[in-house]
């Protein structure tokens, strides 16, 4: 079981990382104005990829809790669900507030999702396959 979610926390940060950096990419792309031939060199877009970066990481960080459901004592749906959601749903909203500053624009939106829903995806998948080999 161990190992499982070990290997888990890897893919599922390797594989999103790519996917949200592929999304942004688009989305950027998307963004631009027709006269904006030099983007790539004078905008600070790289950094929008290392924060991505950086985002999926600590997201996977803060998934290695899902570890306590190996134990017994949190084998119950509801500790188990706490033990492998909580820190990165908090870590979430906390971070959303943060980037945001307390407004709601449609920039900010799309770049939440952008950067949290495939790590979700890809985590609530495996959350899936765990419960199914736990049964």
């Amino acid at each position: 079981m161990k190992k499982f979610i070990l290997l888990s926390i890897l893919k599922t940060w390797l594989f999103s990382t790519a996917i949200s950096i592929l999304f942004l990419y688009l989305y950027l792309d998307s963004i631009r104005k027709p006269a904006d031939e030099y983007r790539h060199m004078c905008d600070m877009s790289g950094l929008a990829y290392g924060l991505i970066i950086m985002w999926v990481l600590f997201l996977s960080l803060f998934s290695f809790p899902s570890l306590l459901s190996c134990r017994k004592t949190f084998q119950k749906p509801v500790s188990k669900f706490l033990c492998w959601f909580l820190l990165p749903i908090t870590f979430c909203i906390a971070f959303f507030i943060a980037f945001s500053e307390g407004g709601l624009d449609k920039e900010n939106i799309v770049l939440s999702i952008i950067s949290c829903l495939p790590w979700f995806s890809f985590w609530g998948f495996y959350y899936n396959q765990f419960n199914k080999k736990l049964m």
